[in-house]
């Protein structure tokens, strides 16, 4: 049975690992960590190791909360459902848009040379 005390604590952990996962999305912007990573740096080695980025994960989480009660373990487990669905769905997701969004844009730019050559042949007839 789920108590309202083991479900506050779930929801706690998901939305402590929600802000680190947040504040990882944003490791561009920081100064001093961007000159030895990148967000696409990142996001690449979880995709190539989802099993491993989970395990580092899950061993910081029991690190940081241990699981000397009840409360604590329920915490860990909300991290725990964050973090599998950052790794195995949120991630891979975002590589998929990326590669379908460039492709978007070599179209877009392809569409806009093809009718900037257009226009200019046409303004060269009219002349």
């Amino acid at each position: 049975m789920i108590t309202p005390t083991a479900m506050s604590a779930m929801l706690a952990g998901a939305c402590l690992w929600c802000m680190i996962w947040m504040a990882v999305n944003h490791v561009d912007e920081v100064p001093y960590l961007r000159d030895y990573v990148s967000l696409s740096q990142l996001k690449d080695w979880i995709a190539r190791h989802p099993q491993l980025a989970l395990i580092i994960t899950e061993t910081v989480n029991i690190l940081f909360h241990g699981i000397s009660s009840p409360a604590s373990i329920a915490f860990n487990l909300g991290g725990t459902l964050i973090n599998a669905a950052v790794i195995w769905g949120v991630i891979p997701s975002q590589n998929i848009f990326d590669t379908g969004l460039s492709k978007l844009k070599a179209a877009k730019s392809k569409f806009e040379q093809e009718m900037k050559r257009r226009v200019a042949s046409m303004n060269k007839e009219a002349a």
